[in-house]
């Protein structure tokens, strides 16, 4: 197939992503449109689309999204032909576009880039559950703990009401909350202990703040920010130094890369969620790893 298969989330950007459909229609190359209907559906439009023989599938919404149509793509094409993922940023944070430097406020520009056919491999990480063997690959981020915790607390119609801001009456919740410990498991069996985790592919988190300074998404390394103490002011006052990028200024945050590790509850009493680009997928025990150069983009 010559032509692009966009695969659009209407709920996107509270609900005003549908407002696109027509646009998306009359783009220039004549793409063929999908919209989904509910979760998992774009992944199961992205496996069909590689076997119907797509050369390019584009993601058009936010982050969530992008993730489901990459493991789309990843669970059903072959590494010596694999169709290219292009974005179009519909989303509310849209952090996998900011990183890849796609447009973000004009579609017709991100539809150019797109077209002009420039790619590049970049890393993805895997994440395998450790007691079920689920898999499920992520290209930005993930979180475990507080992170996750604010993912729970924020409802659909609270995302609808207020956008981005949800997130942190959410967090300011979450906050108060006593966190388990994490237990970590990196390479040469090192173990490290903490009560919130961010695993990050590339630089940027929440948007354009570079919680993680040293990550390009091709360095074949998940970069990892441990929270080693949670306390309300503690956490508040971290802040400050992880939206500038400088976490290692913070005594009570480790901020190192590895290639592997497995995150277990030190008491497995506790249910202690993890997600994946900004959507919630289960509980630990998980392991991640790199693999490096595993997805094709289309970039400017």
């Amino acid at each position: 197939m010559t032509a692009p298969l966009i695969i659009l989330n209407p709920a996107a950007r509270s609900g005003r992503a549908g407002n696109f459909v027509e646009v998306l229609q009359e783009l220039r190359g004549n793409p063929v449109v999908r919209m989904t209907t509910r979760p998992r559906e774009a992944e199961e439009f992205a496996r069909e689309a590689v076997a119907q023989g797509f050369k390019k599938i584009v993601a058009a919404g936010g982050d969530g999204l992008i993730n489901e149509v990459v493991n789309g793509i990843v669970s059903s094409s072959t590494p010596d032909s694999p169709p290219a993922l292009g974005i179009l940023p519909l989303g509310t944070m849209n952090v996998f576009a900011s990183e890849l430097q796609i447009p973000l406020d004009s579609l017709e520009a991100a539809w150019e880039v797109i077209l002009e056919n420039h790619f590049r491999h970049v890393d993805l990480a895997r994440a395998t559950h450790l007691e079920t063997q689920q898999e499920r690959f992520f290209v930005q981020l993930a979180g475990i703990g507080i992170d996750a915790e604010v993912l729970e607390e924020t409802s659909s119609e609270s995302k609808m009401a207020f956008g981005p801001v949800s997130y942190l009456f959410s967090f300011l919740k979450v906050l108060f909350k006593q966190q388990p410990t994490l237990l970590l498991r990196c390479e040469e069996e090192i173990e490290r202990k903490g009560s919130s985790l961010l695993l990050g592919n590339g630089k940027f988190y929440g948007g354009a703040f570079p919680f993680f300074p040293e990550a390009t998404l091709d360095d074949g390394h998940l970069h990892v920010l441990l929270l080693k103490h949670h306390h309300f002011w503690e956490l508040l006052g971290n802040l400050p130094s992880l939206l500038i990028g400088h976490p290692k200024a913070l005594c009570t945050v480790q901020y190192f890369k590895v290639k592997k590790l497995s995150i277990t509850p030190q008491d497995s009493r506790f249910k202690i969620p993890f997600e994946l680009d900004g959507e919630m997928v289960s509980h630990l025990p998980i392991k991640i790893s790199i693999e490096k150069h595993k997805l094709l983009v289309l970039v400017s």
